[in-house]
């Protein structure tokens, strides 16, 4: 709530870069997971030093990890027997892509 009540007080005075970092960090706080931890935390069968090895790899964005194959995912942590399940958990994550096209109103 403090981070939230931030982020409103931050709004409404319009400081825009104080209104995204305390956004950033009231999400943070509401969902219990920090950004620069992985996703896949939330998934019991995953071990913690595995999720440990993802996060170091921070040259990879999140929307990669879809792109790997298991091979490449259990090469990626140091734990090949891991790749199935990573690959598994990671296309369990909802995927979204959008395309737009632009007209000019008056013509």
């Amino acid at each position: 709530r403090i981070m939230r009540a931030l982020f409103e007080i931050a709004l409404r005075r319009r400081w825009s870069g104080l209104a995204k970092l305390t956004l950033n960090f009231a999400n943070m706080v509401a969902h219990r997971i920090w950004r620069s931890q992985s996703p896949l935390r939330q998934f019991p069968n995953v071990p913690p030093i595995v999720a440990r090895k993802l996060e170091r790899k921070s040259d990879i964005e999140w929307s990669r990890f879809a792109d790997l194959t298991p091979s490449d995912l259990g090469e990626l942590v140091g734990v090949p027997k891991m790749g199935m399940i990573l690959h598994e958990l990671v296309h369990q994550f909802p995927k979204l892509d959008a395309s737009a096209v632009l007209q000019p109103i008056t013509r």
